[in-house]
């Protein structure tokens, strides 16, 4: 096998994150002594997620590259939040009818729709914080909410990059054989992942539908395809 190349030695993610501080930079400086348009914000925010979609597809998938690009968003990309657009109480009324987000509502509890001790469609409980007609969610609660949430997509983005930089590596690794044999075992995990959720949909599984293969049906599965081959052979 080749020597690992560590995730640290990727030096292009490091030229990656000065560039994109250069633009941001440069996009601040553009906007002193005028408003920028929205053609201008929207052209920009393109370019900065091109960037990083590029230097992540080096590493990655481009599937894993564009969700990758959304989780490490630049500040510049985000803006604020767009609830301090609304005041504190068409904000509380926004929620209020939003009631599958609220923390007591039947979908977040995991309960039956008909559920009394939940919010529903209908009504609130009077445990949950939207039951009273009129109420006022102010300025520093949206922006903490924002920020938190920003803060926990960009440690995920973080530990995703990492562990794809760390795949990259051992993929560059490997030798030629090596690498074939793992393109043979995706494509046959592909192919019984397939097999599985036609089962599944057919309810071959049961009445109710299973989030991952059982052992039992995969062993079933891959008995029948070894007699499929013994056949034609």
């Amino acid at each position: 096998m080749k020597p690992l190349k560590l995730p640290s030695e990727f030096k292009e993610f490091n030229i990656l994150a000065k560039r994109i501080a250069e633009a941001e930079s440069k996009v601040s400086a553009e906007k002193v002594g005028r408003e920028e348009t929205v053609h201008e914000y929207i052209h920009k925010c393109a370019e900065l997620r091109h960037e990083r979609v590029i230097e992540y597809e080096k590493v990655m998938s481009t599937t894993d590259a564009l969700h990758l690009c959304y989780l490490m968003s630049t500040d510049y990309e985000i803006g604020g939040p767009y609830e301090l657009r609304l005041s504190p109480e068409e904000r509380y009324q926004k929620r209020k009818k939003d009631w599958q987000h609220h923390d007591t509502s039947w979908c977040k509890r995991n309960m039956p729709m008909n559920d009394e001790n939940s919010c529903n469609y209908l009504r609130c409980i009077p445990a949950c914080r939207y039951y009273p007609d009129e109420g006022r969610i102010e300025d520093d609660e949206v922006i903490k909410k924002h920020e938190e949430y920003w803060a926990e997509q960009r440690r995920k983005g973080e530990e995703m990059l990492a562990q794809k930089q760390k795949e990259h590596a051992e993929w560059i690794a490997l030798t030629e054989e090596e690498r074939e044999q793992r393109r043979q075992q995706r494509i046959q995990e592909m192919k019984e992942n397939e097999a599985w959720q036609m089962a599944n949909q057919r309810g071959e599984l049961g009445p109710i539908n299973q989030l991952t293969p059982p052992q039992w049906w995969l062993d079933q599965y891959r008995r029948h395809k070894q007699q499929e081959q013994q056949r034609v052979l």
